[in-house]
């Protein structure tokens, strides 16, 4: 009898098994259907958003090349007008040295006329005093008591 039951329940859990198998191949079946329906059904709506992306990015691209582009002539711009300063500054700093040399020169020249000056005020001032010792005329003193 235990063989017998045992048999039996062995025959309801494979049925069971069996019956199981093919509900969920069935429900398996209709969930694939129902995917491939939606899948095929969005499919343009997908294919649309797919191209409009697309076409999104090949206008985002040309901006960004124009862009480049304008940044590349902006570059050539600011090189040459660097070059031109740099130029400039050198040209600037020669004009300051001979400024500076000119300057150094007159400084020179002024220091010279200077002591040149002082050494003929000093000879004059040594002539004049000379001549008021020699010079009878300067040499008269008022008589006290006249």
């Amino acid at each position: 009898m235990i063989l017998l039951m045992r048999i039996l329940w062995n025959i309801i859990v494979t049925l069971m098994q069996f019956f199981g198998a093919i509900v969920s191949w069935q429900i398996n079946m209709c969930l694939k259907f129902i995917l491939w329906t939606v899948k095929i059904t969005t499919l343009p709506i997908r294919a649309l958003g797919a191209l409009r992306r697309e076409k999104k990015m090949e206008r985002l691209l040309q901006e960004m090349q124009s862009e480049l582009e304008n940044l590349l002539w902006d570059n050539e711009k600011l090189t040459a007008h660097v070059k031109l300063a740099v130029k400039e500054h050198r040209f600037m700093e020669s004009m300051l040295a001979e400024i500076e040399e000119e300057h150094d020169k007159a400084i020179g020249k002024i220091e010279f006329l200077e002591k040149e000056h002082l050494k003929d005020e000093n000879l004059r001032l040594k002539e004049v005093q000379t001549k008021g010792i020699w010079d009878p005329a300067h040499n008269k003193h008022p008589k006290q008591g006249n």
